[in-house]
């Protein structure tokens, strides 16, 4: 399970979010944001392999906290 299903399987647990009913727009449901939240955790997870392949100096903490330092 990734953070990301981790997350929203929480929070559909808890009662917080109900799938069929989270939708914005007529069009984009908290389903469609979860996917694309999981597809860019999937490509942050390819591009770090990606450095850490092409730069064996790379440690994964600091690579943590230059990707994800704002957030």
């Amino acid at each position: 399970m990734t953070a990301v299903e981790w997350l929203v399987s929480e929070l559909m647990s808890k009662g917080i979010i109900d799938a069929d009913k989270w939708v914005w727009n007529d069009d984009i449901s908290i389903l469609d944001i979860t996917k694309q939240a999981k597809e860019m955790e999937k490509q942050q997870i390819i591009d770090f392999a990606n450095d850490w392949n092409n730069d064996g100096s790379v440690l994964a903490e600091e690579y943590y906290n230059e990707t994800f330092k704002s957030e």
